[in-house]
């Protein structure tokens, strides 16, 4: 076999193996993503909603306007949007659109664009930079409008939006170094799929959140009342006593109640339950007098009275105690122009518990929360979603409360410990009513309602906190004199601006779990890790590596051009020879 055939062999085989490789690849799609935190894939729940031809039937555009004159540490989160509309276009195919458009490319039309993106929902950022030495401001649309074939524009908020001056009315600019670009990027998958979920509005159910006996008001919950109606319907209800109160609702928020419920407000909750209703239970025992603690520095925790309402919660399977926990892992309050620990307010970490709604979040944060025990009732299965660190103990009502608490010694509290107090959790199963053989043969004759003895298939949850989705509301005038009001953001602490909370995505996770909804929860919990240069190390070294760069490749070639010619001359040598 002369040269020419071996090469006209060669050339065959590598057109056939580039054809069979084509080929395959055109029947079976694959992507192989070698990162640790599986940086450039999506979750399985994401894959499966944009290869759902049933939810997902015509093409859904995504118009990026985090675009244009970016300061660098930006540039990193627009590559990672990019990765990840990449990500859904390979999964959604032809039903996914996507492109970068700068607002401001046009300055002949940049404020129409800017008006028509804020009609839109898309808030603008005044970031501020330092380039060159020089600070700069950029007013930046860091978003994007999803467009749907039935013109529906819905935004994506991916920049948190600047404060406006409440006596100008001007955006605070936000220095980017106080842009959380890892958390940013953490939530991306999450935001994308949350504007999918706008457009296509699959499994929307119908909250309402108990009101008429001193429940938490709108603003007070207003993180959460939020989040939740981006993908379901939200209403506050009152029963007052009327059968069909509930008739509409998929769940029920009883969100802190302060005075007493009827017995026939009890009671059609009770049926609401065992008609397949579901309840969350955010419930104090325990009343302190907030004010009383500020003015007197002293205050007691009495027993709330709310008709028995636990009683009601023991048949469901659940001990409400009358009690307040403390915990050495706690937040912090401010005393005297500092910042002490203190105990009643305990922070809950999510380690010890391997449950989705809990994954990967932030601690909890409570406030005068009390215990709860879990009952060994049939058909009930119980499973703890929060539970106290092992350095935690509880005192029994009426209990006296004062600022000394600051002094108390940590060890005080491990030498006398409760370990693992539980603060919530998730009741699945069949629940027997509350009501059973309470009933006269006279109220079902005389009552449209039909009564059970016994719930379908359910679910609750049960918190021993009513803080746990009240958030600060800040009041203040601004220069006319007119009082603002602003709900703040329950994750954060006004005081304390090192601590962050994952109360938010907490309640939301266990709605959604209790809704039996639980596309988006992996979602929330997803975390990607970036790594970042050692920017001291950078300077110190930049002189070093700019020259490896130059010469090491000069260097290579070099090598690699003596160590050629030697071979051509070694294989010119033996033909000679």
């Amino acid at each position: 076999m002369n040269g020419t055939t071996k090469l006209a062999i060669q050339i065959v085989s590598v057109a056939l193996v580039v054809l069979l490789t084509n080929y395959i690849g055109s029947k079976k799609f694959f992507r192989v993503d070698l990162t640790e935190e599986k940086i450039h894939s999506l979750s399985e729940k994401t894959i499966d909603i944009l290869q759902n031809d049933s939810l997902i039937r015509d093409e859904l555009r995504f118009e990026v306007y985090l675009e244009g004159d970016l300061p660098p540490e930006l540039r990193k989160l627009q590559s990672a949007l990019q990765e990840k509309l990449s990500e859904l276009k390979a999964f959604g195919g032809a039903n996914i659109y996507y492109e970068f458009i700068d607002p401001a490319e046009d300055e002949t039309r940049k404020n129409e664009v800017y008006t028509q993106l804020y009609e839109f929902g898309l808030k603008p950022t005044k970031v501020t930079s330092i380039v060159g030495g020089t600070k700069k401001d950029n007013l930046l649309f860091g978003g994007i409008i999803l467009r749907t074939v039935d013109n529906k524009n819905i935004p994506i908020q991916i920049l948190g939006p600047s404060n406006l001056d409440p006596n100008s009315g001007i955006a605070i600019p936000v220095p980017i170094e106080l842009i959380p670009i890892e958390n940013l990027i953490n939530e991306l998958e999450y935001q994308l799929l949350e504007g999918i979920y706008k457009a296509v509005s699959p499994n929307r159910k119908k909250i309402g959140f108990l009101q008429g006996h001193g429940e938490l008001r709108e603003i007070q919950r207003y993180d959460v009342t939020y989040e939740l109606s981006k993908f379901h319907s939200v209403e506050d209800v009152e029963i007052k006593g009327r059968i069909n109160a509930l008739k509409s609702f998929d769940a029920l928020v009883i969100a802190k109640p302060t005075k007493p419920i009827s017995e026939k407000d009890k009671y059609i909750i009770d049926q609401f339950i065992m008609n397949g209703g579901k309840v969350a239970w955010l419930i104090d025992m325990v009343e302190v007098d907030i004010d009383s603690l500020n003015i007197n520095e002293e205050t007691f925790g009495l027993e709330r009275n709310l008709n028995d309402i636990d009683a009601q919660l023991f048949n469901y399977g659940v001990r409400f105690n009358k009690n307040l926990l403390i915990d050495v892992n706690s937040a912090k309050i401010p005393l005297g122009g500092n910042l002490y620990p203190w105990y009643y307010h305990p922070v809950m970490n999510s380690w010890r518990i391997k449950n989705s709604v809990v994954d990967n979040l932030d601690p909890v944060r409570l406030k005068y929360a009390g215990t709860l025990d879990l009952l060994k009732t049939e058909n009930i299965v119980k499973t703890p979603l929060l539970q106290s660190s092992e350095n935690a103990m509880t005192y029994k009502v009426p209990v006296r409360i004062n600022y000394q608490m600051i002094n108390l010694k940590p060890e005080a509290l491990k030498y006398n410990s409760q370990p693992y107090q539980v603060v919530a959790a998730m009741l699945s199963g069949t629940f027997k009513s509350s009501f059973r053989n309470r009933l006269t043969d006279a109220y079902f004759k005389n009552t449209p309602i039909k009564h059970k003895n016994e719930s379908i298939q359910n679910k609750m949850l049960v918190i021993s906190d009513g803080d746990i989705i009240q958030g600060e509301v800040d009041s203040f005038p601004n220069n006319k004199g007119v009082m603002i009001v602003r709900p703040m953001n329950i994750n954060y602490d006004r005081y304390d601006r090192a601590a962050t909370f994952g109360n938010k995505e907490f309640f939301v996770n266990a709605m959604e779990d209790l809704m039996g909804i639980d596309e988006l929860i992996p979602l929330r919990s997803k975390t990607i890790t970036l790594r970042p240069l050692d920017k001291a190390k950078v300077k110190r070294d930049r002189s070093f590596w700019k020259a490896i760069n130059v010469f090491v490749p000069i260097f290579v070639l070099v090598i690699f051009g003596l160590f050629y010619n030697y071979l051509r001359r070694r294989k010119f040598a033996r033909t000679r020879q």
